[in-house]
């Protein structure tokens, strides 16, 4: 019976699960033809994290698109940038854009709490690269302050 129980609540709210890096997983892989490199042992890393919380992490999400190079319509600046500015409409909000050379970065976050989702995801000729990362924001806040203020000892 709790099984069951489980397996109704899971159905149920996977549309609510759908956030944003996997709503761009899956539109880069469905929209290009292309999928994800597998990466052996990704889940017991992603548990280690989530129990340890390494670095204020929460738990982490990695997707590695490789060799495309064959995909002849892959990863457009103006496609790109539509496709990041409607994942930001929805779930994330777009913080640093950025091309250069025909490579474009995009670094999102997503609605602040005790803890925020922050999205940093790379295109370039070859490789395309996302990464999600659940974060304490104390721990990011400080984390970030602690940057800026070495960086501005450099400079003195």
């Amino acid at each position: 019976m709790k099984a069951r129980l489980l397996a109704a609540l899971l159905l149920l709210s996977a549309p609510a699960l759908a956030d944003g890096f996997d709503h761009l997983v899956s539109t880069i892989e469905s929209h290009y033809g292309i999928k994800r490199m597998h990466i052996p042992l990704m889940g017991v890393a992603n548990f280690a994290v989530k129990v340890a919380h390494l670095g204020g992490a929460h738990g982490f999400k990695l997707a590695i698109f490789q060799d495309l190079e064959s995909c002849e319509t892959c990863f457009e600046l103006e496609d790109l940038d539509d496709l990041i500015a409607h994942l930001s409409d929805s779930s994330m909000h777009l913080l640093v854009q950025t091309h250069s050379h025909g490579e474009a970065t995009y670094i999102m976050a997503g609605d602040i709490g005790k803890t925020t989702r922050m999205l940093v995801a790379t295109f370039g000729s070859s490789q395309a690269t996302l990464v999600e990362v659940t974060v304490d924001l104390k721990t990011l806040l400080r984390t970030i302050s602690s940057h800026t203020t070495r960086a501005t000892d450099w400079t003195d």
